[in-house]
């Protein structure tokens, strides 16, 4: 996993919530924030398999922003997910971490009950984390988009983090409620943007699409690591 990976996971992890929300429980969460997140995650997660784009823009004081194009496909629990420089594909017991400018691949084992830490770094994974009791959040505030309203709503976890200020949402809650973006505040004055470019469901993608196919890489070398 490179860099910018191990920061997202660790973003996808921890996020906090403003001042201007001092709820204390889980059960203190916004009802009219919950019913937004609910429809937004649901018309994702419940279709048989999604496309989602997304761009990650990670921000420190003093120096140059750095961007990262994703891409995630999923369909049950077969998936391949783009990031950067690596590529990971993981279809039923196994699983294929390619490296794309070393060109090499890595063959592993998966096991499928105990879920991929590499769907962590998804936005999709990130915005399930509202139905974790380990969190609360709340509409911060609202705003006018087109014929339809932008919400934005923050997180604050309900356990010790000492890095992260805060976590924002937005979304849009049209015909269609959109996902836009997932933003991360740090203490340090760094900052993490997951902005999605687009969702995709209901695309009939098959197995072939989770499978590492090296006759398509010329050269490319080959690590089994499997036991």
């Amino acid at each position: 996993m490179n860099y910018l990976s191990k920061i997202i996971a660790i973003v996808f992890m921890a996020s906090t919530l403003s001042a201007q929300v001092d709820y204390s429980s889980y059960k203190d969460s916004d009802a009219e924030a919950t019913i937004l997140l609910n429809k937004i995650y649901n018309s994702i997660s419940q279709s048989n398999d999604y496309k989602v784009q997304f761009t990650v823009n990670v921000e420190f004081p003093g120096y140059q922003p750095e961007i990262q194009k994703g891409t995630l496909i999923q369909s049950g629990s077969n998936y391949l997910f783009k990031s950067g420089d690596q590529a990971i594909y993981a279809l039923n017991d196994t699983i294929w971490t390619h490296h794309i400018s070393q060109n090499e691949v890595y063959i592993d084992e998966r096991s499928v009950t105990d879920g991929d830490d590499n769907l962590g770094l998804s936005p999709i994974q990130l915005l399930a984390t509202y139905q974790s009791e380990d969190f609360v959040y709340a509409i911060l505030n609202t705003e006018p988009f087109e014929s339809s309203t932008r919400y934005f709503i923050e997180f604050k976890p309900l356990i010790d983090n000492p890095d992260y200020s805060k976590l924002r949402v937005n979304v849009v809650d049209g015909s269609i409620p959109l996902l836009e973006s997932i933003v991360i505040f740090n203490k340090d004055g760094s900052r993490y943007s997951i902005n999605v470019d687009s969702i995709e469901t209901a695309l009939g993608v098959k197995d072939s699409a989770f499978w590492f196919d090296p006759s398509q890489h010329s050269g490319i070398h080959i690590e089994d690591i499997r036991l």
